[in-house]
């Protein structure tokens, strides 16, 4: 990484914008070269910044219709990719794809709108008991949130593709009428029922 500070005065190079962003707890040195010249300062530990961003840190691949699925896992990291143990903001999950709602919610997880919140503690935010009803196939979810301030949105987090498969029966359709009915002989239009969950599936 390089920074260079446009020219100096009276023999001294002021910094004044300059700042580091990367692993938290790392030491760093900074060198410095004009004219051929360099000297390297002392080392600098880095230390964890405020949250700018989200994470979804943990999730299931695969979630049954109208059943809980495993827990959704959301951590809140600074600029550099540390997360920051310091955040207790209020972050939500929402579907953006796929055909469904959401709903359930155990502990600390509620669900109301289609739309999960949970309070983050030391940075994470663990969603429990939520459930998809919808149309099987592959969901994403989003995570959202501000940032501890509350003076600006979090750069929101995108799950990878959560395959919602088939749930308990919850009820039939007849999707072919029986028809041509002759007492004793075999109808000329046999019925066809479906199984389906509650999610229409």
């Amino acid at each position: 990484l390089t920074y260079t500070q446009p020219g100096y005065s009276s023999g001294t190079a002021t910094f004044t914008d300059l700042l580091l962003s990367g692993k938290a707890a790392s030491d760093y040195k900074l060198t410095f070269t004009t004219g051929g010249k360099s000297i390297q300062s002392s080392a600098i530990t880095l230390g964890t910044g405020p949250a700018t961003q989200l994470l979804v840190f943990d999730q299931p691949s695969v979630a049954t219709n109208g059943v809980a699925m495993g827990d959704v896992v959301v951590r809140a990291l600074d600029s550099g990719g540390n997360l920051d143990t310091g955040y207790s903001g209020t972050v939500s999950l929402a579907i953006t794809s796929g055909a469904g709602v959401l709903s359930g919610g155990t502990g600390d997880t509620s669900v109301a709108d289609d739309v999960a919140t949970v309070d983050a503690a030391s940075g994470v935010a663990t969603f429990t008991g939520v459930v998809i009803t919808g149309t099987k196939g592959d969901y994403t979810l989003t995570a959202t949130g501000r940032n501890t301030a509350n003076t600006a949105d979090l750069a929101s987090a995108d799950s990878d593709p959560i395959t919602l498969g088939f749930g308990a029966i919850d009820h039939l359709t007849v999707k072919t009428q029986p028809s041509g009915a002759v007492s004793g002989v075999a109808l000329t239009g046999q019925p066809a029922i479906e199984v389906r969950d509650s999610g229409g599936n």
